[in-house]
């Protein structure tokens, strides 16, 4: 057991650390649902809400002007 523990090492060690990852991205993302890119809470909008269409706006006129 030991043998095959020293043999798997860094497989296992990678393979947990990928566990851990995909937990936290899962995690973020079950925090983040019901809010919107622009910083409110305006669930379902799909980006079209007011705050959407502005935050959306401005940053395509930021990047035109460079």
């Amino acid at each position: 057991m030991i043998a095959w523990l020293a043999a798997n090492g860094a497989t296992i060690i990678i393979s947990v650390i990928l566990i851990i990852l995909t937990g936290l991205a899962i995690r973020s993302i079950y925090r983040n649902r019901g809010t919107c890119s622009c910083g409110c809470n305006c669930s379902g909008c799909g980006g079209h809400c007011h705050g959407c269409v502005s935050h959306g706006a401005a940053y395509k006129a930021k990047k035109k002007k460079s």
